[in-house]
């Protein structure tokens, strides 16, 4: 045009893709991100038996949930009971083996101590709170047979799972986008007026 040169519109498109791509090139690892999405390429068969199995699993568990919710939560409570209180006996009996003036002979009476005060404390705990125990038996019962009966609600997660991924990629792209077209750098202070209230006398 006359004597400026105005570039045109494919000269500036293929200015800001080339000044994208070095900026982007240089600042991230490209080969090491091509290499786990491959890997994950390479490895779907694998991933889907996996959440092949973690389904059908999950079923069985909800299943015997149903089934066996009381003597499971039972049971798991009287191991962890037993748990706390064989490890204070252990701990209170191995002191005999070392001389009763070393610390680890105090350390082991005192760690079963310890140990016996969590386990009568986690007991009184537990026979307070019988009933609510009974009650979390039956929620958890009716939980499970709903789950077990109506399977699609396990979709629900998925779905989720899915648009969260695609929110976070197209996040990431724009983030990388803005990142990648310019240098970061302290911006300058805007100038500011003085101002002057002149009272009259």
């Amino acid at each position: 045009m006359g004597k400026y040169c105005i570039p045109t519109v494919q000269a500036l498109e293929d200015s800001i893709v080339a000044q994208f791509q070095q900026n982007f090139y240089n600042k991230y690892d490209i080969d090491q991100y091509t290499e786990y999405i491959t890997d994950l390429i390479k490895a779907w068969k694998v991933q889907a038996i996996a959440v092949g199995v973690a389904f059908g699993a999950s079923m069985l568990y909800l299943l015997v949930l149903r089934c066996f919710a009381g003597p499971l939560i039972w049971i798991s409570i009287l191991t962890i009971l037993g748990a706390f209180g064989a490890g204070g006996y252990w701990a209170y009996f191995s002191r005999n083996n070392y001389d009763p003036s070393s610390n680890n002979y105090k350390y082991l009476m005192y760690g079963g101590y310890t140990l016996w005060g969590i386990d009568g404390l986690l007991l009184i705990i537990v026979m307070c709170c019988c009933g609510r125990i009974r009650l979390a038996v039956a929620i958890m019962k009716v939980t499970s047979s709903f789950i077990y009966r109506t399977p699609q609600i396990l979709i629900l997660p998925i779905f989720f799972l899915i648009l969260c991924a695609g929110w976070v990629l197209g996040w990431t792209f724009l983030a990388v986008y803005i990142m990648s077209v310019g240098q970061i750098g302290p911006r300058a202070a805007p100038f500011q007026f003085a101002t002057t209230v002149i009272w009259d006398s």
